[in-house]
C-alpha cells in the first residue's frame, strides 16, 4: 500500500489536505451555538468562536490554493 501511495501525484496530498479542511470547517458549524456561550448572558457576535475557526480555516484553504 505504501508503494500506491508513493506513486500518487503530489497535488493529490495538496487536494486531499484542502478536502479535510473544507471537512472540519463544516464540523465546526455542528456545535451549538449554546455550547460556545454557555457561560455568557448575553454573548455578542464576536464572541462565536466558530466565526473565527472558520475564517482561520478560509486562510488556511487560501495557502494551500496558492502552493
Amino acid at each position: 500500500m505504501i508503494e500506491w501511495l508513493q506513486s500518487l501525484p503530489a497535488e493529490w496530498g495538496n487536494y486531499i489536505s484542502m478536502l479535510l479542511f473544507c471537512s472540519l470547517g463544516a464540523m465546526v458549524w455542528l456545535i451549538p451555538i449554546k455550547a460556545i456561550t454557555a457561560d455568557l448572558e448575553s454573548p455578542a457576535k464576536w464572541q462565536d468562536i466558530r466565526w473565527w475557526a472558520t475564517v482561520l480555516i478560509a486562510l488556511q484553504l487560501c495557502i494551500y490554493i496558492a502552493f
